[in-house]
């Protein structure tokens, strides 16, 4: 289960097939696309499986396993403890 780290804000523009995310709690910026603000707002209002956010279509089965580990290496998301 994943989920959006406590405090972030998910403050974002987007300009047709781009996104600019501002991380409040690195102070980071990051160009993002759409459908990955899409999965990051799902994630803010709760907890998810990979499993459901691909059948949910924030991802493709494949992809779901390298984005979750690039969010959290941006210090977005966390997965939740045991």
């Amino acid at each position: 289960m994943w989920r959006v780290r406590s405090g972030q804000q998910l403050l974002h523009r987007c300009w047709g097939h781009e996104c600019v995310l501002y991380n409040n709690l690195s102070g980071s910026t990051h160009l993002l696309d759409p459908a990955t603000i899409d999965l990051l707002a799902c994630l803010a209002e709760q907890a998810m499986s990979p499993a459901a956010l691909v059948d949910e279509g924030y991802a493709e089965a494949g992809d779901i396993g390298a984005l979750l580990r690039d969010l959290e290496l941006l210090h977005l998301i966390e997965p939740l403890p045991c």
